[in-house]
This record gives structure tokens, sequence and C-alpha cells, in this order.
């Protein structure tokens, strides 16, 4: 029998079946390789030093890092190094955080191991902007748990988190915060920091309201402290860089936000004298408002939503838990006790596609019964403001002022439309019973 030649096709397939995996093996192992350098290269990247905070632990340095200072789901880095500027090998590391404007409540997690000293956690650990402290515990093969402290600035989205706010909210901040306050806020913002004051009426936007917008967990004190240096954009707030140091701007910081506490604490930072020994109590946040004496029946507003106190000396209730982007304003009850008024307010967004004019704020005109249930809406505006209510003496109406700019935003002199309007409950229908005239209170 004549031999086959080397390489024939009866040699074919017992070549295929041995050289093929070899070489799926060869093109794995490369594969792999290439795959655990750039995942050591990618964990021995450095970190964006704008994110990240260094501390000392004992003999060690502790790093840690978040990918971004907003709300949201965030990751953060946890790097040990020694003096030398090595990894140092660490069993575990857990992280808590807790908000320091607000109680908040803890949370924690057990950072997962991505290489030598370096840890890294997942997670929506950050539930409102402000100032929050994360706490890392390290542990290591016999010694004792060491611990590193870290506070960072946590923004809304779309906002900056801003510098870290150095100043404390004690008295003598207060003193100078509102001694600023007074000689170049108050002409637009207002005395009481509600946006009212003498200049108010010819802005267009108006005012920001600072018992809104300064209520903890809305915005950080370093975007606070950026918007008073810079300006806001498209609006006629200035930038006071230029005539503020950065001390009294953080002064400034701790003043208005004052306004945003309870409504205790908020008349008594704009009625006490400068120099009032109880001014400084006013900005520590409180669950529940606060009072010295039981509260008769009110019904009122606290950090945008309707409360109720029943008189008992009980705590007050909460009506409303409306979104953070709108707010309640002007709550008035029926004659009968059994149905409550307020108009809802949501701020226009300003973002770098919004053009001049700039939008006004939307406002609807809301009833609820008087334990919060069955709210709907009476009266949504295209355009305009509304604002105070009263009550028919039947019940069975509301009046209402509503005020417009019917001028262009170029013009020279303003051209507002005030009116009283009244509307149905039954039926929303709306009657215009004055005009020029606003802010209707019924006369018993």
């Amino acid at each position: 029998m004549k031999a086959e030649p080397n390489g024939s096709a009866a040699t074919q397939p017992w070549r295929s079946r041995i050289l093929l995996p070899l070489r799926m093996l060869v093109v794995a192992i490369v594969v792999g390789v290439g795959a655990a350098f750039w995942w050591f290269s990618r964990s021995a990247a450095p970190l964006d030093v704008d994110i990240a905070q260094t501390v000392a632990a004992g003999d060690l340095h502790v790093t840690a890092q978040i990918d971004d200072l907003a709300l949201g789901s965030r990751v953060v880095n946890v790097l040990v190094r020694d003096n030398a500027g090595k990894p140092v090998d660490v069993q575990a590391v857990r992280l808590h955080f807790t908000m320091a404007e607000m109680d908040m409540g803890q949370i924690e997690t057990d950072a997962q191991l991505v290489g030598t000293g370096h840890f890294r956690a997942q997670g929506s650990f950050f539930t409102m902007a402000g100032r929050w402290q994360i706490d890392v515990t390290l542990l290591r093969a016999n010694q004792a748990p060491m611990r590193a402290p870290f506070v960072f600035a946590i923004a809304a989205p779309g906002e900056s988190a801003g510098p870290i706010n150095p100043l404390t909210p004690d008295r003598a901040a207060l003193e100078a915060g509102h001694q600023l306050y007074q000689a170049n806020c108050a002409v637009c913002h207002g005395a009481s920091g509600d946006g009212d004051g003498p200049a108010a009426l010819s802005l267009n936007p108006r005012p920001s309201d600072f018992t809104q917008h300064m209520v903890p967990g809305r915005h950080t004190d370093g975007q606070i402290f950026l918007w008073i240096r810079d300006g806001y954009p498209r609006t006629a707030m200035p930038a006071w860089g230029a005539r503020l140091s950065e001390q009294q701007i953080w002064q400034l910081v701790v003043y208005v936000r004052a306004f945003g506490q309870d409504a205790t604490a908020q008349t008594t930072v704009a009625a006490q004298p400068v120099a009032a020994p109880t001014v400084a109590s006013t900005v520590q946040p409180a669950t529940t408002p606060t009072n010295l004496d039981p509260l008769p029946p009110l019904i009122f507003v606290r950090q945008g939503n309707i409360w109720r106190s029943d008189g008992s000396g009980a705590l007050p209730k909460q009506l409303t838990n409306l979104s953070t982007d709108g707010y309640a304003e002007y709550p008035t009850t029926s004659p009968d006790g059994s149905q409550i008024a307020f108009i809802m307010t949501t701020q226009a967004p300003i973002t770098e596609s919004t053009q001049l004019p700039l939008p006004i704020p939307k406002t609807k005109l809301s009833i609820m019964r008087a334990d919060g249930s069955h709210l709907r809406s009476l009266w949504e505006p295209e355009r305009g403001v509304l604002r105070l209510t009263a009550w028919a003496p039947d019940g069975r109406a509301v009046y209402i002022g509503f005020s417009d700019i019917l001028s262009a935003p170029d013009a020279p002199v303003t051209d507002r439309l005030f009116q009283i309007v009244r509307i149905d409950l039954a039926t929303s229908a709306r009657q215009i019973v004055l005009s020029n005239a606003f802010d209707p209170v019924l006369a018993e």
C-alpha cells in the first residue's frame, strides 16, 4: 500500500482536534492578561483631586474619592497608603454616612476589595443635598480599628456643591450676616427674606423667597456662596465677589440660612436685635416646629408643606407631602373649618437654554379637606401669579388675588395687571370682581 503524504486529508482531522484548542487557549491567555493589565491600570489610576480628600489615621494616609458631588447613585473609592505612599493591606473597610444639617438616619455599607489598599462602594448613600460626613473604619489583622472622617458637600442635580462652609452658625456669624443683609440684600429680598423688598416689584423674575429656598436639603452652603459671589444668571442678582470678602459672603450664607428654619426660629432671627443671645439657637434644624407654649389651632406653612395644630398641645401634623419642585403658600380655612385653600408655587427651571425674558414661577389654587385628603386644583393660570386667598362667607367660593406683567421686559415703565377673582368651588367658574385690587381678606 502506498503511504499517504505528510499533511494529507487523512491526518487533517486529527491535527485540527489538537491545534484548534491550543490556539483558543493561547488567545484566552492573551486576552486574560490584557484584561488584568487594564483593570490593574484602571484601579491604580490617579484620583480626581477636585473630589478627593486625604486624612491621616494613625500611621496611615486614607483617601476618599467620590465620582460626583451630586445626588444619585455614587461610587466611593477608598485608598489606604503608608507614609511612603505604598498600598497597605487592609482586611475590611466599612463606610458610615450621616448628614450634618438634618437627621437623615444612618447608612452603613462594607466596601468591596479592588486591590491592595483599594476598596470601592456604590449606592445611593446621599439622600438630600447638603453637607455629609463619611466615617471610614479600617480593619487590620491584630490591630484596633482605625477611623478616618471626611466631609463632602453634596449638591442637587445640575448644581455645583461649591466649597465647604468654614463658619459655624454661631452668634458672631449671625450678627455680622444680619448687618450685611440689611445693608445690601433687604432692599430686594425683604427684611423677612420672603422676596418682598421695596425694589422687588420692579424685578422680573422676583427675588428669591429665602423662607422657601433656604430650607435644609435644597441647596448646599457652597452653592449659595457661589450665587452670592458670582450672581445668579439671567436675573437682577448681581455678583458681590468684588464688593464683599469671602468671610463676609460666608457670614451672609449663615444668616440667610436661618430664614429656612421653622417659623418660630425665622421670626426670632428677623425680629430680635442684632445682639440677641437667642439668635444662635435659631439655626438648629428640627423635625417638627418648636415652640415654648402650646400652639393654638393654626394652619401654617413649614418647609414648603401645610401643617396643622389642633390646639390640644400635641405636636403639629403635616397635612401635605409636596414634591421638592413646588411648595405651598398662603393657606386659609373655610368658614366651617372643613376645607383649606392654598397656593402651590413651582419655580421655573433655569438652564443654559433658558431665553430672556425669564419665566416667572407657576402658581395654582389648590383646595383640600382639613385633614389633608382630597387635594385638587381649582385654577392654574397660564401666566401671571396667584397670591392671597379669602373664603366667601358661605364657603362656596374663594376670592384670590391675581397679578400679571403686561408690558415688554425692556419697557421703561412696568405695566401691571391686578385683579381679585371669585372662583366657584363646585364648577371652578371664575369671575373678575375687582380690578386694580389685590390681597383680599374677608372682613367680618
